[in-house]
């Protein structure tokens, strides 16, 4: 053996012996909060969007589809589309299919993932902060008097989301970074 396998395997062992597992365990549960957060304002803003233009019925053919609001539309898609790429597209096939076939059931935890995952995962991170930013821009303009339960305005409830995604990216990126400054000692 020579001085650099010793020296990777020292490396390997005590950093799996040193790792600070509390902080890899929050970002995970910060990633399944934002997931959920992105998944219900994607279905809000969706319903949002095409709720001016169903009218009486719910059948797509009688609606008024020029006075579609595509910005909210489009945002409301986005932001589906990023909430499943947080989750690896898992909730796209129902529990029992993926139970059938043998899949992992939920999201991998943030040591099991690839840098390239974790990557994929700060990045669809920051699209969605742009996205809630120009969703929440968009409901001010076409649905200010919608309200949450509690009384608050619903484009406040998506533009305060847009920080808390960009931070839950920014802790990933640090936790990314921090592992790979571990391994280049």
């Amino acid at each position: 053996m020579d001085s650099d396998s010793l020296d990777r395997m020292a490396l390997s062992a005590s950093s799996a012996h040193f790792r600070d597992e509390s902080s890899e365990d929050a970002a995970d549960n910060m990633l399944l909060f934002a997931d959920a957060l992105l998944s219900m304002s994607a279905i809000a803003t969706v319903l949002l969007a095409l709720s001016s233009i169903w009218g009486s019925g719910l059948d797509p053919r009688q609606w008024d589809w020029p006075h579609t609001d595509w910005i909210l539309l489009g945002c409301g898609l986005t932001l589906w589309l990023c909430s499943q790429s947080l989750n690896n597209f898992k909730r796209l096939l129902p529990v029992w299919i993926r139970a059938m076939l043998g899949m992992k059931m939920g999201p991998s935890s943030f040591v099991d993932q690839s840098a390239k995952a974790r990557v994929r995962r700060i990045k669809t991170l920051y699209v969605a902060a742009l996205i809630c930013t120009v969703a929440a821009w968009r409901l001010n303009v076409e649905a200010p008097g919608f309200e949450s339960r509690v009384g608050i305005p619903f484009w406040i409830v998506v533009a305060a989301l847009a920080p808390l995604i960009l931070l839950v990216a920014l802790r990933w990126k640090m936790l990314g970074s921090r592992g790979a400054q571990i391994r280049q000692y």
